[in-house]
């Protein structure tokens, strides 16, 4: 898996869980598993270590190594567009923190609104973090992410 640009400002986890697009909108632990699994790979990629082998350990004891496979690919690819697309750095909460951050929160939006075939909210959602010239690569690869989930947990999802 190739990690994308995702600056880092060598503060610890409470200094970033107190930037810009940190703060508490929701709790992880009432998200669908699907978006509790992709909000903990999203956070162990966005880490300032290397946490691969983790990430294909949770997507395999969920999916299964042949759709786990499939599922880091696009995640990856969902991922570098994201850190591709942004001008500042992603708030996020630590890894097994329940608090659900606003950027995070609005990374989770998009996959479920780009899945479910909500194109126009996804791009509304895209619009809080990512350039105007890069939103359509990113709800493309949102969109991808999504088929790769559960896609009835992924379309009966509500916003938080």
């Amino acid at each position: 898996m190739r990690r994308g640009k995702v600056p880092s400002t060598g503060r610890s986890d409470a200094q970033r869980a107190m930037a810009r697009g940190a703060e508490p909108v929701g709790s992880v632990s009432n998200l669908p598993e699907p978006e509790k699994r992709l909000l903990r790979c999203l956070r162990l990629w966005m880490a300032e270590h290397d946490y691969q082998e983790q990430i294909w350990t949770i997507l395999t004891n969920a999916l299964g190594p042949l759709q786990a496979r499939s599922e880091l690919r696009v995640f990856d690819a969902y991922m570098a567009n994201v850190a591709g697309s942004i001008d500042r750095q992603i708030a996020r909460h630590g890894v097994y923190c329940d608090c659900l951050g606003r950027d995070e929160a609005t990374l989770l939006a998009i996959v479920r609104m780009a899945a479910a075939g909500d194109r126009s909210a996804a791009i509304d959602h895209a619009t809080n973090l990512v350039r105007e010239d890069r939103r359509d690569p990113v709800v493309d690869a949102a969109e991808w992410l999504g088929q790769t989930m559960d896609p009835a947990d992924i379309r009966t999802t509500t916003m938080q």
